[in-house]
């Protein structure tokens, strides 16, 4: 049995190399939550944005206009705005990239959730569109 490989594979999971995939599912997630919010007739409208080559702004626009950024750091990503929190890269014992948040290991898309969820669905009670109907 060959050993793993650990040090292509930590190479692999280098910050600007995961900033990049997060940007890559931050972008499928905004084109997602957009047709959601088109077919529940919400009165939202999600972006994104690269500000620079070491920052990454999603958007929330309705109401008022509320964000979430992701930021290359020299040693993590940060991440500011309706969450707040540090990702740590690193790989697990399987040989997965991950990036560690509070203590806790987490693949990416997970780390787009814990960013973005409360971005994408906190408060939608009050922006659907009413429709009413003339008898």
């Amino acid at each position: 049995m060959a050993e793993f490989d650990w040090v292509s594979a930590r190479s692999e999971c280098s910050l600007p190399k995961i900033f990049e995939r997060l940007y890559s599912g931050i972008k499928s997630d905004v084109a997602v939550r957009n047709k959601i919010s088109a077919e529940a007739t919400e009165r939202l409208e999600f972006g994104h944005s690269r500000e620079g080559p070491d920052r990454i702004l999603v958007t929330r626009s309705g109401t008022k206009i509320r964000t979430v950024e992701f930021i290359l750091r020299q040693a993590s990503i940060g991440v500011e705005g309706e969450a707040q929190f540090e990702a740590d890269p690193g790989l697990n014992n399987p040989g997965d990239c991950t990036l560690t948040v509070n203590g806790t290991e987490l693949e990416l898309w997970a780390v787009r959730r814990l960013a973005l969820e409360k971005l994408f669905f906190s408060n939608l009670s009050t922006l659907s569109r009413v429709t009413v109907n003339k008898a």
